[in-house]
């Protein structure tokens, strides 16, 4: 290394960094007033190394319109993007990224649009909420998934299904469960297990059964009589 300086001293006489923005010129002055200035790219921090891209946030942004978190985590894994550390995209991280740059929530974005929540449409239709997610399930009436946690947002200006149509969906697709009358996870026509009533037993019961015990004796032993023979 002593020789490499050494000979560094005898090739170039002095050299000027200066910095700017984004690049560092470097002067090198050579012997006989020879010279020659470089352009270099300066070098980034740490929080600019793991910044992401602002190709890849618009596309997020862009994205949100009609995707959720995880949604938009898959499509970007299916395009082979990774996170700027390295890592597969999951639902937190599009959150976290599209909570610093201030986007609006996919949820936000429908209810923006008009789109109204569950309590919202059955008072609208004079129904059950648990009979707009049936009437959902079964495609009598449109909605889009505002999140990952499965919550829907209702289309406005829907009519309530006629029963007719409900009994019809429910034939086509198989759907045993009548909205309102039956727990959604128990089958159509399950018999059910018969409670059995327990009764305390009376105080005449009681008595009737209980049985007397006498106290055991002793053992029998004979007497001895001390100096018998």
């Amino acid at each position: 290394m002593r020789e490499r300086k050494r000979l560094i001293r005898l090739l170039i006489t002095d050299v000027t960094l200066t910095r700017g923005q984004d690049t560092i010129t470097v002067a090198i002055r050579f012997p006989a007033g020879r010279h020659h200035v470089l352009h270099l790219p300066a070098p980034k921090n740490a929080w600019q190394l793991r910044a992401t891209p602002a190709q890849l946030t618009e596309l997020i942004e862009h994205l949100l319109d009609s995707h959720t978190y995880a949604q938009i985590a898959g499509q970007l894994n299916t395009a082979g993007h990774t996170s700027s550390d390295g890592h597969p995209w999951d639902g937190d991280r599009v959150a976290k990224l599209a909570n610093y740059h201030q986007m609006p929530s996919h949820d936000q974005r429908l209810q923006h649009r008009g789109l109204l929540t569950l309590n919202q449409i059955a008072n609208d239709l004079s129904a059950h909420p648990s009979s707009i997610k049936r009437w959902h399930r079964l495609g009598l009436i449109t909605g889009e998934q505002a999140d990952d946690r499965g919550i829907f947002r209702y289309h406005p200006g829907q009519t309530r299904p006629a029963s007719a149509h409900t009994e019809n969906a429910r034939k086509l697709l198989g759907d045993d469960h009548r909205s309102g009358r039956r727990n959604p996870h128990r089958k159509s026509g399950r018999p059910r297990t018969p409670r059995k009533s327990v009764r305390p037993p009376s105080d005449t019961e009681t008595t009737s059964t209980m049985t007397t015990r006498t106290p055991r004796q002793p053992p029998y032993s004979p007497a001895t009589t001390r100096g018998a023979v």
